[in-house]
């Protein structure tokens, strides 16, 4: 696989607890490619760290016994070379000082459980300014997964034409269109009733075509906008809005999990 050239950041929680979730969930929210990763698939990890420049690791540990267990595993990351690696760990509240020094030793962040219930937005500031988040990032994309279909609602047609999502991205998403359908879609055309479902899920919006694929050309990219009524007149804005940013955020962070599934999956322990 080729190893990508755009320096992004991927975040992994290993063995994360319910109290992470809400700083995984609003680090997608601003388009971080953040994942959850069960302790069972640590060392299938090392073999997908090097794909990407930069990765952020942070490791949930519950008690003292954990403690050893993965500072050597924190050893095996450190020997991975080809790529940039922040670590930390979410730790137990009581975890003495002895520990927490031979973390910090290797340079590894220590969050308290008990930091992240009492402040949860400064525990985010932290982690942002740990792995350096300069400047604007690029929206996460990633392939669709399950049922992921778009219903193009149009006037004078007696069914919806209906596309077949491949990626998404919170601001857009590419769709195969069967080709007998293509006097519908030029670019830069609109639509102000379209259906996307998604894995059960669904989002009722307006699209914009910026364009198809060269090596496709029954596939096209589309952006999610909104309508308004001026004058009496539909007109369209290329925003969304809040809801339907959510409803988006919540299936990629879907297809992040089935994305690094997939991944482990195609390595033989």
């Amino acid at each position: 696989m080729e190893r990508n050239q755009v320096e992004t950041v991927k975040i992994y929680f290993i063995n994360p607890i319910d109290i992470i979730s809400v700083i995984i969930n609003t680090l997608v929210e601003i388009e971080y490619e953040a994942y959850t990763i069960n302790g069972i698939n640590r060392k299938k990890l090392l073999q997908i760290l090097t794909q990407d420049i930069r990765n952020v690791i942070f490791i949930s540990i519950i008690n003292s016994n954990e403690v050893d267990y993965w500072l050597e595993y924190i050893k095996e990351l450190k020997k991975i070379k080809g790529t940039h690696i922040l670590l930390g760990v979410f730790a137990y509240d009581n975890m003495d000082l002895i520990k927490k020094e031979r973390f910090l030793i290797e340079n590894v962040a220590v969050i308290n459980f008990s930091e992240i219930k009492k402040s949860p937005l400064q525990i985010m500031k932290k982690i942002l300014f740990f792995f350096e988040a300069r400047g604007k990032r690029a929206y996460v994309k990633t392939k669709a997964y399950g049922l992921s279909e778009v219903y193009f609602y149009i006037k004078n047609t007696n069914q919806p034409i209906t596309g077949k999502i491949i990626s998404i991205s919170a601001y857009a998403f590419s769709c195969e269109i069967d080709e007998m359908y293509k006097a519908y879609f030029e670019t830069g055309a609109y639509f102000n009733e379209v259906l996307l479902v998604l894995k059960g899920m669904r989002i009722k919006t307006a699209l914009k075509i910026i364009g198809f694929s060269k090596d496709n050309p029954n596939l096209y990219m589309m952006k999610f906008c909104s309508t308004k009524i001026e004058g009496k007149k539909l007109s369209y804005t290329e925003s969304i809005s809040r809801d339907v940013s959510h409803k988006i955020h919540d299936y990629i962070r879907v297809c992040l999990k089935e994305n690094i599934i997939e991944k482990f999956n195609e390595i033989h322990s």
